[in-house]
Protein backbone atom coordinates (compact mmCIF):
# COMPACT_ATOMS: atom_id res chain seq x y z
CA UNK A 1 0.00 0.00 0.00
CA UNK A 2 1.42 3.35 -0.94
CA UNK A 3 0.69 6.68 1.18
CA UNK A 4 -1.02 9.20 0.36
CA UNK A 5 1.06 11.64 1.05
CA UNK A 6 4.76 12.89 0.19
CA UNK A 7 7.57 14.02 2.47
CA UNK A 8 9.53 17.35 0.49
CA UNK A 9 11.60 20.13 1.21
CA UNK A 10 9.86 24.26 1.76
CA UNK A 11 11.83 26.27 -0.40
CA UNK A 12 11.70 30.35 -0.27
CA UNK A 13 9.33 30.16 -3.34
CA UNK A 14 6.77 28.26 -1.51
CA UNK A 15 5.79 30.62 1.62
CA UNK A 16 2.02 29.34 1.54
CA UNK A 17 3.03 25.99 2.73
CA UNK A 18 5.82 27.50 5.21
CA UNK A 19 2.85 29.57 6.75
CA UNK A 20 0.87 26.57 6.55
CA UNK A 21 3.59 24.42 8.28
CA UNK A 22 4.09 27.31 11.00
CA UNK A 23 0.46 27.11 12.00
CA UNK A 24 0.51 23.07 12.53
CA UNK A 25 3.44 23.76 15.05
CA UNK A 26 1.58 26.55 16.97
CA UNK A 27 -1.50 24.04 16.98
CA UNK A 28 0.43 21.13 17.95
CA UNK A 29 2.51 23.22 20.01
CA UNK A 30 -0.65 25.03 21.97
CA UNK A 31 1.18 28.80 20.90
CA UNK A 32 -0.75 31.71 20.75
CA UNK A 33 -0.74 32.98 17.23
CA UNK A 34 1.57 36.02 17.37
CA UNK A 35 3.02 38.00 14.93
CA UNK A 36 3.58 36.49 11.66
CA UNK A 37 6.87 36.45 10.52
CA UNK A 38 7.20 39.13 6.95
CA UNK A 39 7.54 37.50 3.43
CA UNK A 40 11.12 38.83 3.63
CA UNK A 41 11.99 37.12 6.69
CA UNK A 42 10.59 33.60 5.99
CA UNK A 43 11.92 33.24 2.37
CA UNK A 44 15.20 34.21 3.77
CA UNK A 45 15.09 31.76 6.53
CA UNK A 46 13.63 29.16 3.45
CA UNK A 47 16.70 30.19 1.50
CA UNK A 48 19.51 29.33 4.21
CA UNK A 49 20.93 25.51 3.47
CA UNK A 50 21.64 25.36 7.25
CA UNK A 51 17.90 25.73 7.52
CA UNK A 52 15.68 22.92 6.72
CA UNK A 53 11.73 22.91 7.10
CA UNK A 54 10.24 19.59 5.60
CA UNK A 55 6.63 18.95 5.24
CA UNK A 56 4.06 16.15 4.95
CA UNK A 57 1.57 16.59 2.05
CA UNK A 58 -1.54 15.24 0.72
CA UNK A 59 -2.45 15.39 -3.07
CA UNK A 60 -4.47 18.30 -2.64
CA UNK A 61 -1.04 20.19 -1.14
CA UNK A 62 -2.63 20.35 2.44
CA UNK A 63 0.25 20.13 5.44
CA UNK A 64 -0.43 16.67 7.45
CA UNK A 65 3.22 17.28 9.07
CA UNK A 66 6.07 19.21 9.25
CA UNK A 67 9.80 19.19 10.67
CA UNK A 68 11.93 22.04 11.27
CA UNK A 69 15.61 21.49 11.40
CA UNK A 70 19.16 23.22 11.80
CA UNK A 71 22.52 21.44 10.29
CA UNK A 72 24.89 22.58 13.04
CA UNK A 73 28.43 23.30 12.26
CA UNK A 74 30.52 22.78 15.14
CA UNK A 75 33.74 24.15 16.70
CA UNK A 76 35.15 21.04 17.80
CA UNK A 77 34.56 19.29 14.40
CA UNK A 78 34.43 19.23 10.95
CA UNK A 79 31.47 17.05 11.15
CA UNK A 80 28.14 18.81 11.66
CA UNK A 81 25.12 17.29 13.45
CA UNK A 82 21.49 18.02 12.53
CA UNK A 83 19.11 19.31 15.62
CA UNK A 84 15.60 18.43 15.10
CA UNK A 85 13.97 21.31 16.19
CA UNK A 86 10.10 20.89 15.45
CA UNK A 87 8.05 18.20 14.39
CA UNK A 88 4.13 18.35 14.62
CA UNK A 89 1.49 15.99 12.65
CA UNK A 90 -2.16 17.45 12.75
CA UNK A 91 -4.09 15.24 15.13
CA UNK A 92 -6.41 13.77 12.54
CA UNK A 93 -3.03 12.59 10.91
CA UNK A 94 -1.45 10.67 13.48
CA UNK A 95 -0.48 7.29 13.53
CA UNK A 96 0.10 6.88 9.74
CA UNK A 97 3.96 7.04 9.54
CA UNK A 98 4.14 11.17 8.70
CA UNK A 99 6.56 11.79 11.72
CA UNK A 100 8.81 8.93 11.55
CA UNK A 101 8.71 9.63 7.46
CA UNK A 102 9.67 13.08 8.76
CA UNK A 103 12.64 11.83 10.69
CA UNK A 104 13.62 9.13 7.73
CA UNK A 105 13.82 12.06 5.38
CA UNK A 106 15.84 14.27 7.96
CA UNK A 107 18.85 11.03 8.47
CA UNK A 108 18.85 11.31 4.62
CA UNK A 109 20.17 14.69 4.89
CA UNK A 110 22.33 14.24 7.44
CA UNK A 111 23.59 11.47 5.13
CA UNK A 112 23.68 13.62 2.35
CA UNK A 113 25.29 16.36 4.13
CA UNK A 114 27.84 14.21 5.89
CA UNK A 115 26.54 15.03 9.15
CA UNK A 116 27.25 12.64 12.37
CA UNK A 117 23.53 12.30 13.79
CA UNK A 118 20.38 13.74 13.89
CA UNK A 119 19.32 14.73 17.27
CA UNK A 120 16.30 15.90 19.20
CA UNK A 121 15.41 16.99 22.68
CA UNK A 122 12.03 15.70 24.03
CA UNK A 123 9.80 17.07 27.44
CA UNK A 124 9.78 13.93 29.95
CA UNK A 125 5.75 14.02 30.06
CA UNK A 126 5.79 13.80 25.77
CA UNK A 127 4.94 9.78 25.85
CA UNK A 128 4.02 9.42 22.27
CA UNK A 129 7.39 11.91 21.55
CA UNK A 130 9.63 9.79 23.49
CA UNK A 131 8.00 6.09 22.15
CA UNK A 132 9.20 7.47 18.46
CA UNK A 133 12.33 9.09 19.42
CA UNK A 134 13.09 5.57 20.89
CA UNK A 135 12.02 3.21 18.60
CA UNK A 136 14.37 5.24 15.95
CA UNK A 137 16.94 5.86 17.83
CA UNK A 138 18.90 5.95 21.53
CA UNK A 139 18.68 8.24 24.24
CA UNK A 140 20.68 10.18 25.86
CA UNK A 141 19.50 11.53 29.00
CA UNK A 142 20.31 15.14 29.84
CA UNK A 143 18.69 18.65 31.31
CA UNK A 144 17.85 21.35 29.19
CA UNK A 145 18.59 24.87 30.52
CA UNK A 146 17.16 28.18 29.00
CA UNK A 147 18.94 31.59 29.84
CA UNK A 148 16.93 34.83 29.28
CA UNK A 149 18.73 37.28 27.32
CA UNK A 150 20.56 40.71 29.40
Amino acid sequence: MTNAWVVRAVTAADLTTARAALALFRRAFEEADGEAPSDEHLAAWLATPTQLLRVVVDAQGAVLGAASAFVLSLPRTPVPEVYLYDLAVDEAHRRQGIATALIQDLRRHAGACGAACVYVQADAEDDAALALYARLGHQTAVYHFQFQPV
